[in-house]
């Protein structure tokens, strides 16, 4: 599965629009995160719990996004992006996209 924020890929072209895909997970903070997350306010340096935790949940969320994806015969995700909102102790990320079917382009054809 071909992945990008562009609404084309180098050397393909869209042979067929399968349609928008988006996909959500909410994540709720605790008070160790929020205890690592202020030491790195206080003192510097990064909130590696939080780190970790969002890096999970993009994984998960892109994961079945490209499944979702696959199982509609796409090939590729184009024009991808991945949005976070905060509110109320939780963390809602969103990533979404246009699932397409690509091909590869050959001498002398165009995008």
């Amino acid at each position: 599965m071909i992945l990008s924020g562009l609404a084309h890929v180098e050397g393909y072209r869209v042979t067929r629009n399968v349609g928008y895909v988006i996909q959500e997970t909410v994540l709720g903070l605790n008070v160790v995160r929020d205890f690592d997350a202020m030491s790195a306010n206080l003192f510097g340096g990064r909130a590696t719990l939080y780190d970790n935790k969002i890096q999970t949940a993009r994984d998960d969320v892109i994961s079945t996004l490209t499944a979702g994806a696959k199982s509609a015969s796409a090939n590729a995700i184009v024009g991808m992006n991945v949005r976070y909102d905060l509110g109320q102790g939780m963390v809602m990320e969103t990533v979404q996209g246009t699932a397409v079917e690509l091909g590869k382009l050959g001498d002398g054809d165009e995008r």
